[in-house]
Formats: structure tokens, sequence, C-alpha cells
């Protein structure tokens, strides 16, 4: 297994920004203090690339206890098939100390955990709500996927008006009640 610190950064493709000066992506390895991204949860196959683990241990990790917070993010037509997401923050506490089992969380522990995971609620509109677009940044879910979860019920729409063609707001409560409903 490789040691995060020991990860060197990904080279950054240069985007062109204002006036032709480039820009840096944002996106590095997973290593303690430098990775900086936009997403809060993981795929499985992510975190299999980022720590040199097989998927397999990664589960048993998962079902172990020693990741702890890890999120079933898939859609009522999936079946028996899940859409595994692992918080980053929890990752991180597991690479640091593979071996051990942690304590305990408390429920403050995991409420911490499932506002981590959501993008910072819009309030404009009288109550919490998200972009739909965010969740799918946020989780490293495709945009027709959040909104298979819509459809379905998992997570409620906002009654929000929006422009058309415009992500659709989505009830910062539901995202809450869908991830705690979805914890493994």
């Amino acid at each position: 297994m490789i040691a995060l610190d020991a990860l060197p950064p990904f080279p950054a493709a240069p985007r062109a920004g204002k006036a032709g000066a480039p820009r840096q992506s944002g996106y590095m390895p997973l290593n303690s203090g430098t990775y900086r991204t936009a997403r809060a949860l993981l795929s499985v196959p992510e975190v299999s690339l980022f720590t040199d683990l097989a998927e397999r241990q990664i589960l048993t990790a998962i079902e172990t206890g020693k990741i702890q917070f890890c999120f079933d993010v898939a859609g009522p037509e999936a079946g028996r098939r899940r859409e595994l997401r692992i918080l980053l923050a929890s990752l991180k506490r597991f690479m640091e100390s593979p071996g051990h089992e942690h304590a305990k969380e408390t429920e403050t522990d995991f409420r911490s955990a499932v506002f981590s995971a959501l993008p910072p609620p819009i309030n404009e509109f009288g109550q919490p709500v998200l972009r739909a677009i965010s969740l799918t940044i946020r989780w490293g879910l495709s945009p027709s996927h959040v909104l298979k979860l819509v459809h379905a019920g998992c997570l409620k729409l906002a009654s929000v008006r929006v422009a058309t063609k415009a992500s659709p707001y989505v009830s910062f409560d539901s995202a809450v009640k869908f991830l705690h409903s979805r914890r493994l």
C-alpha cells in the first residue's frame, strides 16, 4: 500500500483562463492536506485508485467499520446492485490508521459527516435548498442519476421556480434524510 504522503501530485493540465493565463484544475491525489476537490463522496474504484487497495479490501474495511461513513446512492431501479460512495474525510481517517477500528461515533459525528457530504444550502427562498447539479458534483453522480432519485421519491424537489433548462432545486432536508437512510 502506498502512503498518502508519498503520492506525487497529478500534473494539472493548464486551462486557459482570462486573457490566456493558465488555471489549475484543483485536482490532486489524496494525500494529507493537498487533495482539493468539490467531491465529498468517492466511489470504490476511485478509492482503490488513490489508495492502491483492491476493491475487495475496501469493501471489507467498510463492512468491518474501519471506514466509518459510506453511503449507497443507487436508485431504486438498481435492484441488488449497490453504488457505494465513501466520505472523503472518513477515507483520510482510515488511511492514517488502517489497522485500527475507530471509536464508536456519536450522533454529532454522523451529523457532521452528512453535512460535509452536502453542498452548502441556499437559503434565499425561505427554505434551505440545493441545486441538483451541486449534488451531482459533490456525490460523483451523473445528472440523470440525481433526477432518477428525484423521480423515484428518494429526493424531493423544492417548490421554487426554476428557469427553463436550469438545474432544479432539491430540498436540503430530503438530501439529509436520503443520506441518513442510505448509510452502510
